[in-house]
């Protein structure tokens, strides 16, 4: 059926006769149902082939046809124009001014020629196309609406005086056709306004919503419909759109810090100006860090919350203990992989968060040397609290931090987190030193050192009858947790249910959140 198609290999120079018409072949019965569906499929993909001829006002009639249906390519196309327009303009031409028109057409990406580009715009002569300009960089884009592409075509009775023998180029001066071509595209980008204003609509709102989400982004200059309009058409995905922030936000930067320091070199009577405008911009990208930094923090709160609905509510299951553990600090790490922003230990204390040395879920025998009961793990450990600064003094407290699924109540006195975090101590202790998971010693542990041990658990009843035996502990005033020193171990143990440490964190940033416009 395509064999047809092959055969028309008619070259632009030999042109087509008028009246060409193709016949695919004589009706057969083994091909009756067949035929009709795959004629439109041939003649569109000619149509595509002579496209070029179908833009000007000088075209072949070229018929397709068999036994069952007639197609007229001219009807075909015409068919299938989304939209067409015609524009005049003057340009002068070896010194005289002469009239030119860039016929405009909107059309199915599917009978674009796609030679190189997707969008073209030829300069046609004497009815024929004479040369082709690629037009997807010109519009930044290539599939208009993911299914359209431009073409167009200028003609003009300086074309057709001036075109070679043949036909492949002008003799007009490369400069005089250089304009002609940008005065025609300042004119396809009038005809594509509509499509093209709707992709920067679409951007805009990218750029807004970028903004709000990453607010280090606010100290780009320029409004987000302003920022939208430095962008390509093509640059359409959330990540596209975001990279190119970044990097004007950096160009920005660096900007002005050289121009600050060319003053400064060059010793130029503007110095303590841009001293002034290097240092503000300094600082309006300082604040945009934090505000992007609170938003975030307002954003994992979110999610921590929603960890904590049941997971199913027929059957009133909550999330394992894992999924929240993980939101507050990966599983299986210690803080030699993670940096400060890959935890957020802040949710449940801020003093969490400069920490020298912690372990996150890995085993006893990782963390200290000879433990009794090696395949134990507790769920986070922090051994020095000392902002940064290791030491091996031995009266600095270690954190033991536990985690129990919610809503579990179940607990026994043998089976408890309390008895938990306790044996976790007596391990440390006996071991009396502590090291890194490669094995490098970390700090001595003796009898005398301090231990926190946070427990995070909803308050059930079974958890209170095994507070009461093993207390006393007793309840934090207006919250439900509840707290306990153990003199005799230097332990000191807060209980509190997941909903007091998200109330907590958010009490912490609520402030931030305001001031924001985050809180809710």
């Amino acid at each position: 059926i395509d064999e047809p198609l092959r055969n028309l290999n008619f070259s632009p120079v030999s042109g087509l006769p008028e009246g060409t018409v193709v016949e695919l072949f004589p009706y057969r019965k083994d091909f009756a149902d067949y035929i009709p569906r795959k004629l439109a499929t041939i003649a569109n993909r000619t149509l595509a082939h002579f496209i070029s001829y179908f833009i000007n006002i000088s075209h072949p009639t070229i018929i397709f046809q068999d036994s069952a249906e007639r197609i007229d390519l001219l009807d075909a196309f015409a068919a299938s124009v989304a939209r067409d327009r015609d524009f005049g303009f003057v340009e002068v031409v070896s010194g005289r001014s002469e009239s030119f028109v860039v016929h405009c057409f909107l059309l199915p990406k599917a009978i674009s020629d796609d030679e190189r580009s997707t969008n073209a715009l030829y300069l046609g002569a004497n009815g024929r196309s004479v040369k082709r300009f690629d037009m997807d960089a010109v519009l930044g884009l290539k599939a208009i609406d993911g299914k359209y592409a431009f073409l167009g075509y200028v003609e003009s009775a300086a074309l057709d005086a001036t075109v070679n023998d043949t036909r492949t180029d002008f003799s007009i001066s490369d400069d005089e056709l250089d304009a002609v071509v940008d005065k025609a595209k300042a004119f396809v980008k009038e005809f594509l306004a509509p499509e093209l204003q709707e992709i920067r609509t679409k951007q805009t709102a990218i750029v807004q919503s970028l903004r709000l989400e990453h607010p280090r982004f606010l100290s780009i200059e320029g409004s987000p419909e302003e920022i939208a309009e430095s962008l390509h058409y093509a640059t359409g995905s959330k990540e596209e759109i975001y990279v190119e922030l970044s990097r004007k936000s950096l160009r920005q930067y660096e900007r002005k810090k050289n121009a600050f320091k060319r003053s400064l070199e060059k010793k130029l009577p503007d110095i303590e100006e841009r001293a002034r405008e290097f240092v503000a911009s300094l600082k309006g990208d300082s604040i945009s860090s934090l505000a992007e930094y609170v938003a975030k923090r307002k954003l994992i709160l979110e999610v921590f919350e929603d960890s904590l609905k049941y997971r199913d509510l027929l059957s009133e299951s909550s999330e394992y203990e894992d999924v929240l553990h993980d939101i507050i600090c990966p599983l299986k790490s210690t803080s030699q992989e993670l940096n400060y922003e890959d935890h957020n230990l802040w949710i449940l204390d801020d003093r969490l968060a400069f920490f020298s040395y912690f372990n996150s879920d890995l085993p006893l025998k990782k963390q200290i040397v000879d433990p009794a009961n090696p395949l134990d793990r507790p769920d986070i450990s922090v051994f020095d609290l000392g902002l940064g600064f290791q030491n091996d003094d031995a009266s600095d407290p270690i954190t033991i931090i536990e985690f129990k699924r919610p809503k579990i109540d179940n607990y026994t006195l043998e089976k408890n987190p309390i008895t938990q975090v306790r044996s976790y101590v007596d391990d440390m202790r006996r071991a009396g030193q502590a090291i890194k998971f490669d094995g490098t010693p970390l700090r001595a542990i003796d009898q005398n050192t301090p231990f926190m041990c946070h427990i995070v658990a909803d308050i059930t009843e079974s958890l209170k009858r095994v507070m009461r035996q093993l207390g006393p502990f007793h309840r934090k005033a207006g919250t439900n947790s509840y707290y306990c020193w153990d003199s005799e171990y230097s332990t000191f143990i807060e209980i509190s249910s997941f909903k007091d440490v998200l109330d907590s964190a958010k009490a912490r940033n609520r402030a931030f959140f305001e001031k924001l416009g985050l809180a809710t």
